[in-house]
């Protein structure tokens, strides 16, 4: 038998009574829902999307169409991130006719057969009626407006016709060629000691920076005693010294002598025939047996052989 109150725990109270109903109408809604109503909004986000990819679609054939118009126009075009500029008509077809002519004769429809444009026409035209001509094919590459293709086109058509007054001065100033006799320039000679640089200058094969030279080595040396010491200048060739040797002469033999009694080293060492070693031998042997009585005794010295006394002597005095 059951309690008393257990009535209490199969029946529901007002209230609860009202919730349920509430949980069951909910519960109907959504079964509703989902079997007619969810359908409805799910083809209308389809119906949607679609006209929304329409829209792109046609955009995007828009813009295509867009750039193939710039390109065409040749107004603007992208290639791998590089912009192009605006493309001239150079290229365009030539339909005109090639002819021989003279630009300083030929009239406007001669021009526009070449398929030359009104304003280059003018431009020649006005520049011949002032006074200019044309005076050789290559002038035409000076005419403002011709385009490159435009010159290289014509420029081998030009035949330019010497006008008659030209031709008359041709003729009244031409003179036919007559062969001369080569006059061979005289050369004179140059005393060695006593030439300066333009004398040595005039000498075949001789400029400003050999007759320094030759002038410069005499000097140090004191003067030349013989012709073949021009030979010795530095950094002349031996053809060159062929060339002038018979041009040159010596007639002042007054060469700057040194004393070798007198002397010191220093001075001795700054000939170019001498220099320091042997300048040192010098002094030495004067030191050990006084003073030089003769130039004979100059050989001596062990390294002052024939050869070497013949060459210094003359620049060495007592």
């Amino acid at each position: 038998m059951l309690p008393q109150n257990s009535k209490s725990y199969f029946t529901f109270t007002k209230k609860e009574k009202r919730g349920t109903l509430v949980i069951l109408a909910t519960t109907l809604a959504i079964a509703v829902s989902a079997k007619y109503i969810y359908p409805l909004i799910i083809k209308e986000e389809h119906t949607n999307n679609a006209n929304i990819f329409a829209a792109i679609d046609s955009l995007k054939e828009k813009q295509n169409d867009s750039t193939k118009k710039f390109n065409n126009d040749n107004e603007y075009s992208d290639n791998a991130g590089y912009h192009s500029y605006p493309k001239n008509n150079y290229n365009e077809v030539f339909t005109g006719t090639m002819f021989y002519f003279d630009p300083n004769t030929l009239d406007a429809p001669g021009w526009h057969k070449l398929g030359i444009k009104d304003k280059t026409i003018a431009s020649m035209q006005k520049y011949i009626a002032k006074g200019g001509r044309f005076r050789e094919p290559e002038d035409l590459q000076k005419v403002w407006g011709l385009r490159d293709e435009e010159k290289e086109r014509l420029i081998p058509y030009v035949r330019i016709v010497a006008s008659e007054q030209q031709n008359n001065n041709y003729n009244n100033n031409y003179q036919p060629y007559e062969k001369k006799p080569y006059e061979k320039k005289a050369v004179a000679l140059v005393d060695i000691n006593l030439g300066d640089s333009l004398a040595y200058d005039a000498l075949p094969g001789i400029g400003g920076g050999y007759a320094k030279r030759i002038i410069k080595f005499r000097d140090k040396l004191g003067g030349f005693y013989k012709v073949e010491q021009i030979a010795e200048t530095f950094g002349l060739p031996d053809s060159t010294y062929q060339k002038i040797k018979p041009f040159l002469k010596i007639s002042n033999n007054n060469i700057r002598k040194i004393n070798i009694n007198t002397c010191t080293e220093d001075e001795l060492k700054t000939h170019p025939y001498i220099r320091w070693q042997l300048a040192k031998l010098i002094t030495e042997y004067k030191k050990q047996h006084g003073n030089y009585t003769s130039l004979g005794d100059l050989k001596k010295i062990m390294i002052i052989d024939e050869e070497v006394y013949n060459k210094i002597v003359p620049y060495l005095s007592l």
